[in-house]
């Protein structure tokens, strides 16, 4: 039975067999960060209730079976293929995304091509790409992606939904457009710290997410901050007396846990503490 308390493991797989392949992975969190040759293909298949991070040069992709996970893909210089996937969240930098046939997922995009989805899929989203890490200008040098063109939202639709699902296709409807993806409310968009788990093992030149946000993106994102500022600036001038401070105090790590849990996040507060 896997534990109710996530583990951080290190997932280096040989940097000269191909295709590399992460599958069956569990409740935990999973990181790689290291040179797979460009040539190498990728396979993240049937992995469940985790957090996996692959931070390397790749030039073909498959995230294939996967439910209830977060996915971070390094620079992917051909094609993505996402297929069968439940609720995942995945953030990827590639030259062209395919979805196929996946329900509930949300999509962090930084792609050169329209996005192609195709096949029976339900409630996607997408959204711009939202995090970086210390190596991923080299990477997309590497593999050929242009960080200055984004077409996250330029997505295309293909094909029909299956006649013999009953669920998305009931008795007696012909043929239905196959459903397409929606765009995140800017107001709900986030970006994503990715965890300096290897410290100065691996250093690069990158500082910020280099594919530049939409201008409604880039407002909400102000706006947040703004926000948080206001509201630290207001409650280190309130005069309080040191009962309600503490009260105070104990409503905001009150919340603040629910909200780790509620969000799933609390897996990855577990990892950073170690094993």
């Amino acid at each position: 039975m896997p534990s109710h308390r996530e583990s951080l493991v290190y997932w280096s797989p040989h940097p000269y067999r191909a295709p590399s392949c992460m599958k069956y992975v569990w409740p935990s969190t999973s990181a790689f960060d290291g040179y797979l040759s460009a040539l190498s293909p990728l396979q993240v298949l049937n992995c469940h209730d985790s957090a996996i991070y692959i931070l390397a040069p790749l030039r073909y992709a498959t995230v294939y079976g996967c439910s209830d996970a977060t996915i971070v893909l390094g620079a992917i210089g051909k094609t993505v293929r996402i297929e069968h996937c439940e609720r995942v969240h995945i953030i990827v930098a590639a030259k062209r995304v395919c979805i196929a046939n996946c329900r509930e997922c949300m999509l962090f995009l930084g792609v050169n091509q329209p996005p192609v989805i195709v096949g029976d899929n339900h409630k996607l989203q997408v959204a711009p790409y939202n995090t970086f890490y210390s190596q991923l200008d080299e990477h997309l040098a590497e593999v050929g992606i242009e960080s200055n063109i984004n077409r996250w939202d330029k997505h295309i639709t293909l094909g029909v939904v299956d006649p013999h699902d009953s669920l998305s296709h009931p008795a007696g409807v012909s043929d239905a457009q196959a459903e397409s993806a929606i765009s995140l409310d800017p107001d709900l968009f986030t970006s994503f710290l990715i965890p300096n788990w290897f410290g100065e093992a691996h250093t690069g030149s990158t500082k910020e997410n280099p594919f530049p946000l939409p201008d409604a993106y880039l407002e909400s994102q102000q706006r947040n901050k703004n926000n948080l500022e206001e509201i630290k600036q207001a409650l280190g001038n309130a005069s309080l007396a040191d009962t309600r401070k503490r009260e105070l105090s104990n409503a905001l790590h009150v919340y603040f846990k629910d909200w780790l849990y509620a969000s799933g996040n609390i897996r990855q507060l577990y990892c950073l503490q170690g094993d």
